[in-house]
């Protein structure tokens, strides 16, 4: 599947963009793909946990940080 850069449905919540490519439906729930476009500066998301899916982020452009347990990591292209 080739997505185009206005495929998917987008919404935006508070200063979080989200782009939902590849929804789990189409997956069975094994997988999804979401993008989230963010202003510089803006707070993603609230500290929170996930206890029954991983997470993997690649960062395009800008850099972006984010805290695992008492550290903070910073991350680029």
């Amino acid at each position: 599947m080739i997505l185009a850069p206005t495929d998917g449905q987008t919404v935006a919540l508070l200063k979080l963009g989200v782009r939902f490519m590849i929804d789990g439906e189409q997956t069975g729930g094994r997988f999804s793909l979401v993008e989230h476009p963010l202003p510089p500066r803006a707070l993603g998301s609230p500290g929170h946990t996930h206890r029954n899916e991983d997470e993997y982020s690649y960062v395009l452009e800008g850099r972006v940080g984010v805290l695992l347990g008492d550290e903070v990591v910073v991350a680029g292209p």
